[in-house]
């Protein structure tokens, strides 16, 4: 749902206002990135162990992480926010 909405500029907009914390307090980029964090400890130790065999995900988890990344994509394909960096 929130990947069809990025696909426009103004709709990206709104899916990085809701992934602000604005809208839905359950959702966020911090819950996007600790999906993403979880998946690439997964990865990390499957490469540390003898015969590097990834590891095995359930079909809904790898279609969350298949999302998550669509959605990502769109949002900074179709909105980038003008960041000032101050050092």
């Amino acid at each position: 749902m929130l990947g069809t909405l990025a696909s426009s500029q103004e709709g990206a907009l709104k899916v990085f206002e809701l992934l602000q914390g604005k809208t839905f307090r359950s959702v966020g980029w911090s819950t996007l990135f600790d999906c993403l964090s979880i998946y690439e400890e997964k990865f990390k130790q499957a490469l540390q162990s003898p015969g590097a065999i990834l590891p095995e995900f359930q079909e809904g988890d790898a279609k969350a992480l298949v999302a998550y990344l669509n959605v990502l994509q769109k949002v900074f394909t179709c909105f980038t926010p003008k960041f000032h960096l101050h050092f």
